[in-house]
């Protein structure tokens, strides 16, 4: 019980200083700085708590385990998101609701495309020489993250 309780208290904790650092100022690399500053707290508080080794070894475990579904979920929530900018459009149109056309007419592939582009290359994951994009080492260690399990299911074509 000490583990989930210390485990939800350093995630509120997370959370507020999350909220804090980007209403002060927005990150550009938001997911890596979410990621900073929650693995910082769970540092400190292994630096200055009194539980035993074995805990905090469970402590860690779980809260490591559910970061990336928090920064997973982070990304919902993101202007630019598909899924945040649907959401937006649902809630606007209130009880008179949408028509699916509605839905075609925000998600075009040039509002979103350019953006996501951009930000692979302000991550250093994709360089562009000339007119030509190429994947960079970091960004060939990322991608296997989405290719291990599309493997794993049979699915080796783009789009399958």
């Amino acid at each position: 019980m000490t583990i989930l309780l210390s485990g939800i208290a350093l995630y509120l904790v997370s959370f507020v200083i999350q909220i804090a650092i980007f209403r002060f100022r927005l990150p550009k690399r938001q997911i890596f700085a979410i990621l900073i500053i929650f693995i910082s707290v769970l540092v400190v508080f292994l630096c200055f708590t009194s539980l035993r080794s074995i805990e905090c070894i469970y402590l860690s475990m779980v809260y490591l385990a559910v970061l990336p579904g928090y920064a997973i979920f982070y990304t919902l929530i993101e202007a630019e998101s598909p899924s945040g900018l649907m959401v937006l459009l649902l809630e606007a149109s209130g009880n008179k609701g949408l028509e699916p056309k509605a839905f075609s007419k925000l998600l075009t592939d040039d509002l979103f495309l350019w953006h996501r582009i951009a930000e692979l290359e302000k991550g250093r994951y994709v360089t562009k020489v000339s007119d030509r994009y190429f994947v960079t080492a970091r960004g060939l260690f990322y991608m296997k993250f989405w290719l291990i399990p599309r493997y794993l299911m049979g699915r080796h074509s783009y789009g399958g």
